[in-house]
């Protein structure tokens, strides 16, 4: 039986792989997109007071982290931040 597929952990591993490929514009975009998408499903969290997503400002922390990195374009970090942050804080606040 395969699991239900998170559209926010699929955004987030588009990033870190554009970023690990050397495909910056592709990895600014996917970024891009993933924000939109993290905040939506952050505010439908909030709108419905859901315990299965992690808490705000743990993804807002990192968040403000990728945004250091992304100023000095060390798309490695941001990968790094990605992988072993954020999408382990997502699965915490999603389990399968």
């Amino acid at each position: 039986m395969e699991t239900p597929r998170d559209p926010v952990i699929e955004q987030l591993r588009a990033v870190a792989t554009s970023a690990r490929m050397g495909d910056y514009p592709r990895a600014a975009l996917e970024f891009n997109r993933c924000a939109v998408l993290l905040e939506q499903c952050l505010e439908n969290k909030a709108a419905h007071a859901q315990a299965s997503r992690p808490p705000r400002a743990d993804v807002t922390q990192s968040l403000q982290t990728i945004l250091l990195l992304l100023k000095n374009k060390d798309w490695v970090a941001i990968a790094d931040v990605i992988d072993f942050e954020l999408i382990p804080l997502w699965y915490t606040g999603n389990p399968v």
